[in-house]
């Protein structure tokens, strides 16, 4: 649609330049005439450009679908229904549902009569190859020599390639990750002082990474309650905390982040662009020079540190609205636990959060799945696995496209807490059959309550903005964040929807995020964590 406007105001231009020097060479370049001629010709251009499908409030709508209204096009932001593209839209990124593309004319196409698009074929896994056995080099005199498969202790010094390297952190450097040294700066450092007798080369620790299932599983296996994760709380208040700036909410360090919040999780972790699937993080320079002195990796480790004490769990985010990408293969799979893992291992974190949007599909969920039992199987029975899907993600009623649903169901209790996103999200049908709007407790008890007949209330959250400036539609007071729990857990302070069980095990709250919550006055926080918190 860019490419189009583009051509169309460069054809307008050329136009008008052969205009105005006609006018000028019969003497009649005055400006009304030129003025005149250019309101044609703009008029002629706008007309060319056709009108996408009639916006139809009934109909769902994914992330790029394109519509029209009032002689308006515009282009889905993410998935939507009943949010009027008029009164519903911003600039890419600005959280409104819709995105404008301009004025139109002429034919419109007739509407799509399908909703939901066609599912994406299963491709067929590909098999994780063989690694090449890493060649022997000649050590350093006194060094022991790095090999694949190897574990190291903080600060022990090794031999790769002939130059000497000190490990950052205690770590295994599991065959086909290719964690050597000189390509791994978060694991390893430059130089250090071997003496002594050369160590004997250490025998290789075999992978613990189960191999994947090459084909998935049409039906899921049933899997037990899951026990709560040790070492997380019964009841938990998530906040995320931004590792960047530039989006309007205040400033914060991880060490600021009010004691309500005794789950936080860092938004967010990067893709690797050299190796597929894997993820990368690091303190966001922009967030360095905002806080008074400067926030350092050291500094944002020792605040980990800090939290840990306060007996408070930090996960780090994948994805987000501008970071989610796709896993398609057993591979990237692997390189994405593998490397989850590690980040793990060099920050401190309790485990991660999952916030692909938009991505996860019926075609790739299952490499999701694969990523995550790798995860578990690295990391152990205390690994935190989060996730914030968006609403129609975990809805049964479209079983096309509630792919989290099937991961939190097929993974049982590798999977700690669900906190769905009930907000930027247009209206959902209830159990009842009814729909419901986004922005009341009739919302996210109706949705809610679906979710809840297919996992255990322990691993359901429901997840909120912080504020009205924190998501583009469906805030709520804290006071009616307070509402929906009651409601939920004790079968008070309902609205029109009556959930058809309590819940009195539900896991808690969620927000987006603790920034918006501090540029408010903390409010949410100081409202919802006492409540959450006195849940039985």
């Amino acid at each position: 649609m860019r490419m189009n406007k583009v051509a169309n105001k460069v054809a307008n231009s050329l136009v008008l330049g052969m205009i105005g020097s006609f006018l000028a060479a019969c003497g009649g370049g005055s400006s009304d005439s030129l003025d005149a001629q250019q309101k044609v010709m703009t008029r002629s251009v706008k007309a060319a450009t056709a009108c996408y499908s009639a916006w139809n409030s009934a109909t769902p709508y994914n992330g790029g679908a394109n519509v029209s209204y009032s002689g308006v096009n515009y282009t889905a932001a993410y998935w939507t229904q009943n949010n009027n593209p008029s009164t519903s839209n911003g600039k890419a990124g600005s959280g409104q549902p819709w995105i404008s593309d301009g004025a139109c004319g002429g034919t419109t196409p007739t509407p799509t009569p399908t909703p939901t698009p066609t599912p994406t074929p299963t491709p067929t896994p590909t098999p994780t190859p063989t690694p090449t056995p890493t060649p022997t080099p000649t050590p350093t005199p006194g060094c022991t020599v790095w090999v694949s498969g190897g574990t190291y202790t903080a600060g022990q010094v090794v031999s790769y390639n002939g130059a000497p390297y000190t490990a950052l952190v205690t770590q295994t450097d599991y065959v086909g990750t290719n964690w050597n040294p000189a390509s791994s700066p978060s694991l390893w450092k430059s130089g250090g002082t071997c003496s002594g007798t050369p160590t004997p080369t250490p025998t290789p620790t075999p992978t613990p990474t189960p191999t994947p299932t090459p084909t998935p599983t049409p039906t899921p296996t049933p899997t037990p309650t899951p026990t709560p994760t040790p070492g997380f709380p019964k009841h938990a208040t998530v906040g995320y905390w931004q590792d960047f700036t530039g989006n309007g909410a205040a400033v914060q360090t991880l060490a600021q982040v009010p004691s309500g919040y005794n789950v936080v999780a860092v938004a967010f972790a990067n893709s690797d662009a050299a190796l597929d699937g894997g993820i990368t993080f690091s303190i966001d320079t922009g967030l360095s020079g905002a806080v008074s002195g400067g926030y350092s990796a050291a500094q944002f480790t020792n605040d980990i540190k800090t939290l840990h004490s306060q007996g408070r769990v930090v996960v780090l985010s994948i994805g987000g609205q501008n970071g989610s990408f796709q896993l398609t293969s057993n591979a990237m799979a692997t390189n994405f636990a593998n490397t989850a893992y590690a980040l793990m291992q060099q920050y401190g974190f309790d485990g991660v959060d999952i916030d692909m949007e938009n991505v996860v599909t019926s075609a790739n969920y299952t490499y999701y799945e694969a990523a995550l039992r790798q995860l578990s199987s690295l990391a152990g029975s205390k690994l935190v696995v989060l996730m914030a899907p968006q609403t129609v993600d975990m809805l049964p009623a479209y079983p096309s496209q509630a792919n989290y649903l099937k991961i939190a169901e097929d993974l049982g209790s590798i999977i700690t807490m669900v906190n769905t996103q009930y907000y930027n999200s247009g209206s959902m049908p209830g159990l009842n059959g009814q729909s419901y709007s986004e922005g009341g407790v009739d919302f996210i008890t109706s949705q809610a309550d679906a979710v809840l007949q297919h996992l255990p209330a322990s691993q359901v959250g429901i997840g909120v903005p912080a504020s009205s400036s924190a998501a583009g539609s469906g805030y709520i007071s804290p006071a009616t964040v307070n509402a929906a729990i009651s409601c939920l857990a004790y079968g008070t302070s309902c609205g029109s929807y009556i959930p058809v069980a309590k819940y009195p095990s539900l896991r808690g709250a969620m927000t987006w995020d603790t920034n918006w919550d501090l540029s408010a006055g903390n409010g949410w926080v100081n409202t919802v964590a006492p409540a959450v918190s006195k849940l039985p």
